[in-house]
């Protein structure tokens, strides 16, 4: 299975894409799967669960005191502004996965070295918005034995698939055994920097249309 495990959707705020949205673009994508982890809020995992359940894992992207956790497999709401060891075993509580997200990440709010000390069931060692510090997730990973993944951080349609983890399974709920037993792979391409300051600027507009607007919908 081909699953991109970031994505954000309109209930992030900043993100332009519906749950709907997200899934009809992943399949023709050819992905296996998608886990919609909007910031703080699982509203989107919900949604796109109900419409696609074999298709869609619900999830959350948290806020913690150090910085941004995933949550995967989680339709119950984890609060955010607990420390990252909290956070990590409050997902666990909930039956779902802990990876650390971004974990070097200059520009955004990753946990940094606090991946070798907190136990998390993975590393998103390829996030495709990331111009550089995928390598160090990466070397880290490797050296901590820890399971690796990747996923696109998508916030606007067309990123969504440009990273992805691939695991050897026939279900969604099979993909997150193999992501906390560490059998994994990952692929995916990175942004050239032309492509990231347009992303943003998409991210921007959108984040003032959604205030504009009103609720998100599905």
């Amino acid at each position: 299975m081909r699953v991109d495990i970031h994505i954000h959707s309109v209930y992030s705020r900043d993100a332009i894409p519906t749950p709907r949205e997200i899934i009809q673009f992943a399949k023709k994508k050819g992905l296996s799967g998608v886990a919609i982890t909007d910031h703080n809020s699982v509203e989107g995992g919900r949604i796109g669960r109900k419409l696609d359940p074999k298709f869609v894992i619900p999830g959350i992207e948290i806020r913690t005191r150090e910085g941004d956790v995933l949550g995967l497999g989680l339709t119950k709401l984890i609060p955010k502004g607990m420390s990252v060891e909290e956070t990590v075993e409050r997902i666990r509580e909930e039956g779902g996965v802990a990876v650390a997200a971004h974990p070097y990440a200059r520009l955004r709010a990753g946990v940094g070295d606090l991946v070798k000390r907190v136990d998390f069931d993975a590393i998103e060692v390829l996030n495709a918005h990331l111009l550089s510090r995928n390598p160090k997730a990466l070397k880290v990973c490797q050296e901590l034995g820890k399971s690796m993944c990747a996923g696109s951080d998508a916030h606007v349609l067309e990123d969504v698939g440009n990273a992805y983890t691939e695991a050897e399974a026939s279900s969604l709920e099979e993909f997150l055994e193999c992501l906390r037993k560490g059998k994994t792979k990952v692929f995916g391409t990175l942004p050239s920097l032309w492509g990231e300051i347009r992303s943003m600027m998409k991210r921007r507009v959108a984040k003032i249309k959604r205030f504009l607007a009103g609720p998100a919908v599905a």
